[in-house]
């Protein structure tokens, strides 16, 4: 059985439930209104009720014999912090200012489209590519092409899921060149990987 905070997430995922929120943030709501406000059968409106209410972010309260719905307000807290945890990996990936502690400091987050990442101590780029899919706080996802490997282009796929006690960081690097004149380059890059995460979670423990 998903304890309430598993199902507060479950909650949170569907964007209508969200936007529930946002409006029960405004005013209380009856399931009627709710109904009518998201042009959706009373059936429906009850079933996003319900699940926001087994995941503590909404209460119910009876106004007589009508069934009124409200925030949250102490359920809807605890998963603030839980993105705010989720903003500081988020960052690591995307903000300059965290990506600094690698590359020299970009001019704009990393997002959807074209970026270069160049040494700390000079010009030279270090990694470029395509930005393919950036979920804040969720996804990320762009090719990834150094010198060493001429023409061709991998892909890197980072992760972000919630975990009990924590956030699971996933990182995939994918498409290397294959064989034995190869393995060299294979080595350096996860020599690379592991000195990034080490970074990270040195700066992260520093906070």
């Amino acid at each position: 059985m998903l304890n309430q905070e598993h199902m507060g997430f479950r909650a949170l995922a569907d964007p209508t439930r969200r936007d529930i929120l946002q409006m029960l943030a405004e005013r209380d709501m009856t399931i009627i209104e709710v109904a009518e406000n998201f042009q959706m059968t009373c059936a429906a409106a009850k079933k996003h009720l319900l699940i926001l209410n087994e995941g503590g972010l909404i209460n119910v309260r009876s106004d007589g014999r009508t069934k009124v719905n409200t925030l949250n307000v102490d359920g809807m807290k605890k998963f603030f912090s839980w993105f705010d945890y989720f903003d500081t990996f988020w960052d690591y990936l995307t903000d300059p200012n965290k990506l600094a502690i690698w590359f020299h400091k970009p001019k704009s987050p990393l997002v959807v489209g074209d970026y270069a990442m160049c040494g700390t101590d000079s010009s030279d780029k270090l990694m470029r590519g395509t930005v393919l899919l950036s979920e804040p706080h969720s996804r990320l996802e762009y090719t990834f092409t150094i010198t060493p490997m001429g023409d061709a282009v991998s892909t890197v796929r980072w992760a972000l899921d919630e975990v009990p006690g924590g956030t699971k960081l996933t990182l995939k690097h994918e498409g290397l060149p294959a064989g034995e004149a190869a393995f060299g380059l294979t080595l350096a890059l996860d020599k690379g990987w592991d000195d990034y995460l080490a970074r990270m979670r040195a700066d992260a423990h520093a906070d």
